[in-house]
């Protein structure tokens, strides 16, 4: 494999020397936002500090175009008669990689035909226009910038506010108090499963994304009261698109850091033709030094991820894109004695990923767009956990293989009536097919128990409808209804949502918001052999939806052109949510992040989260940024025993502070940037079981005390700093980035777990200081 990576090396050095350019090229397409028509004639300024702005017309295929623009921060204006006024701003231009944007201009609803409406949109409102509230870009520039997220957009989001994560290290996204089980990924419009390497059976995050970040355009990020158009999620959706590749001129990345050395790659199948490729490969840095022999030690997380985007124009209204994801991650661990070193136990895992689509979208005269989308996905996990007994034997104490297949087809009509109204129709049909075999040592009856074993095939069904109405330029509703049908038991759920949003004459916004959300759980949950009076059958089959009535009101408000604040109140009604059926075992599906109970459950849980929160941003400009949030808020889940107690993930408060600053240094012909970001976070702790310490030492493994979650987690306490030097050559950028997490090592106690070594109780704290260290180039 070195060898290989090596050859890649070489060839991108090679590479190099045939490409050089004066300046750079920013260029991109304006079309309507509703109806996806492409504007001519639509006034575009490119506006860069210390110089005269650029002017120029989009063409008749809407399409334009800046040549030779000196690198560094650029604006980007675009205005149309009968069209309200879009800026994008702070968009970083480099000499080693084109600029293609994206314009999508709203049409006014006030019925002036020569004029320009100078009305200006939020900078972090959500792409899709239906979701007006709860709802935020996560744009691919702050997901590089902002400290602690070493590139990966699912840490990234936690400096919003209600969004918490893992303290100790995993990219779980628990948003307003939720179980992270709640969050829905979707690439490319569809549903697609768990997108993390290493990532557990039911989870929704895990150590390393295998998305990465040089794949992926500006995204969408739900946390709340979400539109019509998602469903089969109860907290959060992350909508993540891929980025079309350049299909005017080849160009190249590269990058090596600690977490992966990989090579993107991208351009047009032949110069002229508009279709293109865009392509990257990634391999774990840690396991190619462990392969070359330079560093030797035990547990080398071994990890590998591609993914692709191919687009093709068929002709002026029709286009194709095919996209393709994968991901083969990999772990073997020992654990030995202090006193002498001797392994007592051993662990060897693995989860594979891959996701294939293939879209078609038909632009149907000027108010319809018509998409149809299939996609295939798979996942297999395996782990097998052996431990020593006293015979000197290893015996398996967990040995299990679940394999998952999705294919999923959707269809999309989304019709601009007028300025005013907009409706958009879709229908999603999944077929999924399954193979569970995992077993588990039962110390009571010294015999290897069946979890779960089975194989077969199920299914869902979803429909959707939304409407849109601008009453007036300051005035939209939004209202819809989700369908979701679960074939595994002929569960339903239909799920009205509606949002209102006005913004005042100052820019100032109030909006409200409501709706019923719905959940198929993991089918693991389902299907899990479960003993109940003596018989062991999959009683949790006929187990109904997850289901939570959302509540959002807020109000936003500007203090000059770059500062904006917004408060936002929430209350969330969590209601058959499956819990335990023994009264004597306190379990509820609320608390849970990944795997399935192995007992009988029924839809009788219940949970109900609340908070306020507030946001204090200033936007990026003049070479810096900051912003503050405040995060107040309960989690709470109602008791076999009918008493409401804080849930596993009530950490009660999250406050952050990050900002930064770049500057030039050096000489102005060098070109070189220096910068420097720094997030503060202090998160309350939430709820863990202690040990069981006597039942650990006499079965050799951990057993928890009978109370779960009875003891809160210290508070984290997390300071993160990143900073490097940027600079733009004649032929090509180069980055270097020093991202320190937890700069003050901070080790706030997080749960307990038994340790067999020492035969003790141990304790699992948050992530201690992690230097990531990068090196990125683009020609």
């Amino acid at each position: 494999m070195y060898r290989i990576i090596a050859s890649i090396a070489l060839c991108v050095l090679l590479s190099i020397q045939s490409f050089a350019q004066q300046g750079q090229t920013v260029r991109g397409s304006v079309f309507d936002t509703d109806s996806g028509v492409l504007l001519p004639g639509v006034t575009v300024i490119l506006i860069t500090h210390g110089s005269e702005p650029m002017m120029v017309a989009s063409d008749m295929a809407g399409a334009f175009s800046f040549a030779n623009v000196k690198p560094g921060r650029v604006s980007v204006k675009s205005s149309y008669v009968g069209y309200e006024t879009y800026v994008q701003e702070n968009i970083l231009v480099t000499t080693g990689k084109e600029v293609v944007l994206e314009v999508r201009l709203m049409e006014s609803v006030t019925m002036l035909t020569n004029a320009v409406i100078e009305a200006e949109r939020n900078r972090s409102e959500a792409l899709n226009d239906m979701a007006v509230l709860s709802a935020r870009t996560v744009s691919v520039e702050e997901t590089k910038r902002y400290a602690g997220s070493i590139d990966d957009p699912a840490r990234m989001v936690s400096t919003f506010a209600g969004v918490n994560s893992d303290a100790q290290g995993n990219n779980d996204i628990i948003v307003r108090g939720n179980s992270p089980r709640g969050i829905l990924w979707r690439l490319e419009g569809m549903e697609i499963p768990n997108p993390n390497h290493f990532a557990n059976e039911g989870s929704t995050g895990g150590p390393i994304n295998a998305l990465n970040s040089a794949m992926l355009a500006n995204s969408d990020f739900l946390t709340s009261a979400f539109s019509a158009d998602y469903g089969n999620a109860l907290s959060g959706v992350f909508d993540m698109n891929l980025r079309k590749g350049n299909n005017s001129q080849r160009e190249y990345s590269a990058s090596v850091s600690v977490l992966g050395t990989d090579l993107t790659v991208e351009g047009p199948f032949q110069k002229g033709g508009g279709n293109s490729y865009l392509a990257n490969y990634r391999y774990s840095t840690l396991s190619l030094i462990d392969q070359l022999g330079i560093l030797d030690f035990g547990g080398v997380p071994k990890y590998q991820d591609a993914c692709f985007n191919l687009n093709f124009k068929i002709n002026a209204n029709q286009k194709v894109s095919m996209y393709g994801l994968g991901g083969l991650s990999a772990i073997t661990t020992t654990t030995e004695k202090e006193e002498d070193d001797k392994v007592i136990e051993k662990y060897v895992g693995s989860a594979d990923l891959g996701v294939l689509g293939v879209n078609h979208t038909w632009l149907i005269g000027e108010k319809t767009i018509f998409e149809n989308q299939v996609a295939w996905s798979a996942t297999r996990n395996k782990q097998r956990n052996e431990i020593l007994n006293e015979e000197n034997d290893f015996f398996d104490n967990y040995r299990g293989q679940i394999t998952q297949r999705n294919l999923r087809f959707a269809s999309t009509v989304n019709y601009k009536f007028n300025a005013k109204n907009k409706v958009v129709v879709g229908l999603i049909l999944t077929e999924r097919t399954y193979n569970y075999d995992v077993e588990s040592f039962n110390f009571d009856t010294n015999i290897m128990t069946t979890e779960i074993e089975t194989k077969g095939g199920s299914g869902m069904t979803q429909g959707f409808i939304t409407y849109r109405h601008r009453f007036t330029e300051s005035l939209s509703l939004v209202s819809g209804i989700h369908y979701l049908r679960f074939l595994l038991n002929d569960r339903d759920a239909i799920e009205p949502r509606m949002s209102l949003k006005y913004t005042l004459p100052n820019g100032s916004e109030l909006f409200a918001g409501a709706g019923m959300h719905s959940k198929v759980e993991a089918l693991s949950v389902y299907l899990a052999s479960v003993e109940h009076q003596g018989e062991v059958s999959d009683f949790n089959q006929k187990l109904g939806l997850s289901k939570a009535a959302h509540f959002v009101a807020g109000y936003s408000f500007k203090v000059g052109p770059l500062v904006n604040f917004k408060v936002e109140s929430y209350y969330q009604e969590l209601f058959n949510i499956p819990q335990a059926e023994d009264e004597n075992i306190d379990w509820t599906m609320l608390n849970s992040t990944d795997f399935f109970p192995t007992y009988k459950l029924n839809n009788q849980g219940k949970g109900k989260n609340y908070g306020l929160e507030l946001t204090c941003e200033r936007y990026f400009n003049k070479g810096w940024y900051g912003m503050s949030t405040v995060s107040l808020y309960r989690s709470l889940y109602l008791n076999n025993l009918a008493n409401w107690k804080p849930s596993r993930f009530d950490g009660k408060y999250v406050y952050n502070v990050l900002g930064g600053k770049e500057f030039p240094v050096g000489k102005p012909e060098k070109m070189r940037t220096m910068f420097i970001n720094t997030k503060l976070a202090m998160i309350g702790g939430g709820m863990y079981t202690p040990i069981d310490l006597a039942a650990s030492q006499e079965d050799g493994v951990t057993v928890y005390e009978s109370v779960p979650y009875s003891t809160r987690m210290e508070n984290v306490f997390k300071w993160d700093l990143s900073f490097g030097i940027r600079r733009n050559k004649q032929n090509r950028s180069t980055e270097w980035k020093f991202d320190i997490q937890n700069i003050t090592n901070n080790q706030a106690i997080l749960g307990e777990y038994y340790d067999p070594a020492s035969g003790k109780v141990d304790y699992a704290t948050q992530l201690p200081l992690l230097p990531v260290i990068s090196y990125r180039v683009n020609f």
